[in-house]
């Protein structure tokens, strides 16, 4: 039995052994380039991404190893040599085999490797048990010598095992297991026999003939605990069988410790004996007193084990199974959406039949109102009946530059509120990478914590404070009202970022050295400030942050609507609404008093905020109120909606874009244009950037003071000295001039407006 076990194991052996060699392992799968990764589509990556990577289902099968710690004195009415046995004879060993179960925790934090597992096994326990000594006896020539005696005893012993157990993973191959082992016994024999070595003496039996054996036991065991507990360690390995690492073969080493005491043994009833051989007893043998019985158990073998889902999964690391997650939530919530969307549409499909009878009404008395269409317009102008919103994500980075320059109310050294101001004890929860996304002033009015964290971060930075006033006024030559200002910041920087005073060096003038003109309110307003700079031009680098963009096809839609209001029009309401996590929201209203324009676009390009963010269908709406408070109601006009992920883009390995958006600030020489350092350096890092096949706008804005075509020519002239910076030729540039991009109503606002955005498309080819 033995050695036909042994020939299979290398049959087996033999067998993984050639597998491997036509399979990938996973650390071989590991170093393969991206294109295994292109091969496999999102449905395939998505299949299993989610799923357990160490859930398990099998079989095993091996020999064991038994150490026997036996005391069976009892079981023989005379002192014995060999009362307790250690170790055991070549017939221990014995084999095993059962089903298995594994299954890990769901705790990302340690990628999943600890586990649970469960083990239901047969196992033989029997043993065979010999010593031979040398005893002092009375041969056939009545002569008083030594004999050897063997004396040998036999256990059958089966058992059911149930072994629950903890396992934890070092690797994805490696698995290490202790637990406990249920053993439940049954079968169990116990057999000894005395046997004389030596054919120069006999026993003399009870019935006077003589043997070369004598006392023969065959016997159940008696008073055995049926169900016995031990501690179990084991050690696993895991080699693929397949390129998806579904099938495995696993050799395998386990080690039972401590069993529990078997039970007491009691002696059978045994007849009187007539000895012919005299046994000399010796001393420590026990003549009296039930037996015990305890062992470990040592068990090495082969596991086949089968996964539901891959286990080689080359192209999934951590952060992208995270991120398949993610798609697969996206995916459920899209199918709920869906599901929602149907129930809405016949929800506006009810509404509208109400509408249409208030609208017949209505028009008998004169009132009537209509959105005659609804149509998108794409880049060139063009209008697309019957639009589908597609809002596709791009990976995008936003470079935002620090206007460094802080401004103060007339006559005022006293901080302006809209500046973000933390207690001493918030500043270590402020965290630049936070401000990504943000509008440009909201980032800017943040300026003097960026200062003060950089400062914190860069101990060798120097700030150099420059307090200014508008020289007109009660600011007239108030050069300590300029230093007050300074101050101002230098206090804040001290009280909350404990930047030493030391540090910081304060300067005072009048106009700054770059002054705005005087001759007006918006003038004199920015010349009321404090320039900022420092000898780390980091201080004042741009803020960048990585985020997706969210890009609206087509970019425009465009409304026609139409009014009769009977008596007259009191007002109008046109409202685009969307529902978000159940929700309605509105995206965009459109509204007027007494007069209306009968086409209304809505440029989603231009205004990032009201692209839809999900994809539920939008619903339009248009109502209007006469002059006698009539309402009247135009019937709801549905235009769908499609979002594409950035994620599952990326996933199915199409061809993609990149977005990188730089604004650039600190012009100076009016129609002949400069640059700052801080600016000039971001344009020279861009320049490296680039790449031939890049596509790059540049759109250049002012602020609405001053003479509109001036404005729009000097923007000409902006975005020209940028495009030369850059030294591209291709780039689209447009001159837009006069701008609401931001509030022209503040210094800052004004200053953010005169800014330059290039904005380069790079290509990504699908792998």
């Amino acid at each position: 039995m033995t050695s036909r076990v042994l020939r299979v194991l290398t049959v087996l052996c033999a067998f993984v052994a050639i597998s491997t060699s036509t399979t990938l392992t996973p650390s071989l799968l590991a170093q393969t380039d991206t294109s295994t990764a292109s091969r496999i589509n999102f449905d395939d990556l998505t299949a299993d991404a989610d799923k357990p990577l160490f859930l398990r289902y099998g079989i095993f099968g091996g020999h064991n190893w038994n150490w026997h710690d036996a005391n069976f004195t009892d079981f023989q009415p005379f002192p014995s040599c060999c009362g307790t046995f250690y170790g055991f004879s070549e017939a221990n060993l014995r084999w095993y085999a059962g089903a298995l179960f594994e299954t890990p925790f769901q705790m990302p934090q340690i990628q999943n490797r600890l586990g649970f597992a469960m083990r239901l096994s047969y196992t033989d326990y029997g043993v065979r048990l010999s010593k031979t000594e040398q005893l002092l006896a009375i041969t056939r020539a009545n002569r008083a010598e030594e004999v050897p005696i063997e004396f040998s005893k036999n256990i059958t012993l089966q058992a059911i095992a149930l072994e629950p157990m903890l396992t934890y993973r070092p690797l994805d191959a490696l698995s290490i297991y202790l637990g406990i082992r249920a053993n439940y016994y049954f079968n169990a024999r116990f057999s000894s026999i005395e046997r004389l070595a030596t054919d120069t003496v006999n026993f003399l039996l009870p019935s006077g003939r003589v043997s070369s054996t004598r006392n023969p036991i065959d016997t159940t065991i008696p008073s055995l605990n049926p169900l016995n507990l031990a501690a179990v360690a084991g050690l696993s390995y895991e080699i693929p069988l397949d390129a998806n690492g579904k099938w495995m073969i696993a050799p395998e080493a386990f080690f039972m410790f401590g069993a529990l005491p078997l039970g007491a043994l009691s002696s059978p009833t045994s007849s009187p004996l007539v000895r012919r051989v005299q046994l000399s007893p010796r001393e420590g043998d026990k003549t009296e007193g039930p037996g015990t019985w305890t062992f470990n158990n040592l068990r090495a073998g082969l596991s086949l084990r089968y996964s539901p889902y891959r286990t080689i999964r080359p192209e999934l690391t951590p952060a992208l199974q995270e991120t398949i997650k993610q798609i697969k939530k996206l995916d459920s919530a899209i199918t709920v959406e869906r599901q929602q969307n149907a129930k809405r549409l016949q929800q506006v499909d009810s509404i509208n039949k109400a509408i249409t009878a208030k609208v017949a009404e209505l028009k008998k008395v004169g009132i009537s109102v209509s959105i005659t269409k609804v149509v998108g317009v794409d880049a060139d102008g063009r209008e697309i009946p019957n639009p589908k919103l597609v809002v596709e994500q791009f990976r995008k980075s936003l470079t935002q530059p620090i206007l460094p320059t802080v401004f103060f109310e007339e006559n005022s050294f006293t901080l302006p509120t809209r500046y973000r101001r933390l207690k001493a004890a918030d500043r270590g929860s402020f965290k630049l990478a936070e401000l990504g996304g943000k509008g440009n002033l909201d980032v800017y009015r943040q300026i003097l914590n960026v200062i003060g964290k950089r400062m914190e971060e860069n101990p060798a930075a120097v700030l150099f404070l420059t307090g200014c006033n508008a020289n007109v006024g009660p600011e007239a030559g108030n050069q300590k009202l300029s230093e007050q200002r300074a101050q101002t910041i230098s206090d804040y920087l001290q009280d909350v970022w404990k930047i030493p005073a030391k540090r910081m060096i304060i300067q005072k003038r009048d106009l700054p050295e770059n002054p705005a003109s005087s001759a007006d309110a918006n003038g004199a307003a920015e010349n009321r400030r404090v320039d900022l700079s420092s000898n780390l031009p980091e201080i004042f680098a741009p803020v960048v942050s990585d985020q997706v963009a969210r890009i609206p096809n087509p970019p425009t839609l465009r409304f026609g609507i139409e009014i009769n209001a009977g008596a007259g029009l009191k007002q109008w309401n046109l409202e685009a609404t969307q529902f978000n996590d159940d929700e309605s929201v509105t995206l965009r209203e459109f509204s007027g008093t007494g007069k209306y324009d009968p086409q209304i676009d809505w440029k989603l390009d231009q205004e990032p905020a009201t692209v839809p963010p999900s994809g539920q269908d939008m619903t339009v709406q248009l109502t209007m109120t006469d002059i006698n408070n009539k309402n009247a109601d135009a019937p709801l006009v549905s235009v769908p909606v499609e979002q594409i992920n950035v994620q599952k883009k990326e996933l199915d390995a199409k061809g993609d874009k990149r977005i990188d958006v730089y604004d650039i600030l600190g012009f100076a020489g009016g129609m002949n244009p400069s640059l700052d350092e801080i600016n000039t350096k971001t344009l020279n890092d861009l320049k490296a950037k680039l790449k031939p096949d890049a596509s790059i706008f540049i759109s250049a804005y002012t602020d609405n003071t001053g003479d509109a075509a001036q404005n729009k020519d000097l923007a000409k002239k902006r975005a020209d000295f940028v495009a030369k910076t850059l030294g591209v030729s291709n780039a689209k540039i447009t001159a837009v001039g006069p701008t609401t991009l931001h509030e022209n109503q503040s210094p800052d606002g004004r200053m953010y407006n005169r800014l330059v955005r290039v904005e380069v498309q790079t290509p990504i080819s699908g792998k």
